[in-house]
């Protein structure tokens, strides 16, 4: 059986070189890393209403939340969300300011404003 052509071709000093990468949009922001992690998660909004989420995802600048709730993107709110605590078996409470930053069809993205160093702790440990 001779050398695999597919092979061959990548090992040749003239084969077609890569693409660039896409360029990302001007007005883009930088993505975090996210982690896959369903929490309950609290919406407060600004009337005050509470709505109560899973996350389908988190990172350091944000989180996606599963709900059909009728959120308006670009408005501030509140959330509260349950984290693993540094014992075992514990969860520790934060809270923070954030921004519904995005719609989709299952949830919104939502974007934290100045979290609390101990937050950003918490999600670090992640």
């Amino acid at each position: 059986m001779g050398p695999n052509p597919v092979l061959v071709a990548l090992r040749s000093v003239d084969r077609p070189a890569l693409p660039p990468p896409l360029a990302e949009p001007a007005d883009a922001s930088p993505r975090a890393r996210r982690i896959a992690m369903p929490i309950d998660v609290a919406l407060i909004l600004a009337s005050s209403t509470r709505i109560t989420a899973h996350s389908r995802d988190i990172s350091m600048s944000g989180l996606f939340v599963l709900t059909d709730a009728n959120l308006t993107v670009g408005a501030q709110i509140r959330i509260e969300i349950m984290l693993p605590g540094e014992e075992a078996f514990t969860e520790d409470e934060y809270s923070a300011k954030a921004r519904i930053a995005r719609k989709a069809e299952d949830g919104y993205g939502i974007e934290l404003i100045d979290p609390d160093p101990a937050l950003l702790k918490a999600l670090a440990a992640l």
